[in-house]
């Protein structure tokens, strides 16, 4: 999995890497500039 920060439409893609596809599109508040990710979630 990737996960995308869409800064202009406020916005998360989770990304399937196998296929390349957009697996869910996630709404988040506005002012988003970036993402965290960590191994336990």
């Amino acid at each position: 999995m990737c996960y995308f920060a869409n800064v202009n439409s406020n916005t998360v893609s989770v990304i399937n890497t196998s296929s390349n596809a957009v697996i869910a599109t996630i709404s988040v508040n506005t002012f988003l500039s970036g993402i965290s990710i960590t191994l336990n979630g």
